[in-house]
């Protein structure tokens, strides 16, 4: 036997060795996953095939799963209400950006308020509103006194762009106002 014809039988060996050994992990795993892998000659339900009965082991519980449609109804309702937010955190940027350029004095603050909420935004849901705080009457008007504990939907996004504190600047050369939002988690967050 010439060196050429040892080196081909050994390769071919291996070749077959490596597709053997990918079918089989592939029927295993088929057999693992419950699937549907063809069995062998003489195998379920073919005739004559036997039965063994294995004394003391109990059958493998199949696994329970919920049904397809309840769970492609949960999926619905998290990418509805996903959907629902990132089109309210898109309406709410192109608000809030507005205000900024119409308020360049404030602009840095309502910047960093603005960066904030989008944060509250990207949670998808965990964050359903925004709570007003007011709570010290020497630094707080009377306007911003009455929204005081008050809470606005994420989604209302007008509105939250609208009272995002710095909300406004007193008129009469005093300090201005100084509020604060807070975020209100959905129940069961």
């Amino acid at each position: 036997m010439t060196p050429t014809i040892i080196f081909t039988i050994l390769f071919s060996l291996i070749v077959l060795g490596a597709a053997g050994a990918g079918i089989w992990g592939y029927v295993t795993a088929r057999r693992k996953k419950g699937g549907a892998a063809k069995p062998l000659a003489g195998g379920k339900g073919a005739k004559g095939a036997i039965s063994v009965k294995r004394r003391g082991v109990k059958p493998a519980a199949a696994p329970v799963a919920r049904p397809e449609k309840a769970k492609k109804l949960i999926d619905k309702q998290a990418s509805a209400v996903e959907k629902r937010f990132h089109s309210a955190k898109k309406r709410f940027l192109r608000t809030i950006d507005r205000r900024i350029q119409r308020e360049p004095i404030i602009g840095e603050r309502l910047r960093r308020q603005r960066d904030m909420v989008l944060g509250w935004y990207e949670q998808n849901g965990k964050v359903e509103k925004v709570r007003y705080l007011a709570a010290d009457s020497r630094a707080a008007c009377k306007v911003c006194q009455g929204r005081h504990g008050k809470e606005f939907s994420l989604l209302d996004t007008d509105v939250v762009a609208r009272i995002l504190p710095p909300s406004h600047t007193d008129t009469g050369g005093k300090k201005e106002c100084n509020c604060t939002v807070a975020p209100v988690m959905a129940a069961g967050h």
